[in-house]
């Protein structure tokens, strides 16, 4: 089942405010759809067309960093939002952080040590009185990429 403005013009009808500010919704989110494809990757899933105010698009970024380069590319945009059919002269970029929680950094790829690396890591596991730390270290050392022939 679709949530989207038809849905809710069927519900309030084609009359009022309601269905004026559905129509109004239901343009932005056209507009936006056609936008995104004139955004660079990653920065289409951190930008989106919040309003048209006047002659003025307002563009929202999710950071600071982001919104620093929706305005570099502002130029280049402003011509496409004209072919879309909206008379605007000049591109507005504000910040509006999203509620979606920060992501974790990627985990870091710790490389494998090398074949002279792991000669040592089993030399100093043999002379190890401790048999945990002895066994954490030839588990070290099976990691070692294998000698180049």
């Amino acid at each position: 089942m679709s949530y989207g403005p038809r849905l809710l013009l069927r519900h309030f009808g084609h009359k009022g405010e309601a269905a004026d500010l559905m129509t109004r919704a239901a343009a932005l989110a056209l507009l936006n759809q056609r936008l995104r494809p004139y955004l660079p990757e990653p920065l289409d899933q951190h930008c989106t067309l919040a309003n048209v105010r006047g002659q003025t698009a307002i563009l929202a970024a999710d950071s600071p960093g982001w919104a620093s380069r929706l305005r570099y590319l502002g130029p280049a945009l402003l011509p496409r939002l004209v072919e879309f059919g909206f008379g605007v002269t000049r591109i507005e970029v504000i910040v509006m952080p999203t509620d979606r929680q920060p992501t974790a950094p990627p985990a870091r790829r710790i490389p494998a040590p090398s074949a002279e690396a792991a000669r040592s890591l089993e030399q100093l596991a043999a002379h190890s009185s401790d048999a945990s730390f002895a066994d954490v270290l030839r588990r070290l050392a099976a990691r070692a990429k294998a000698p180049m022939r």
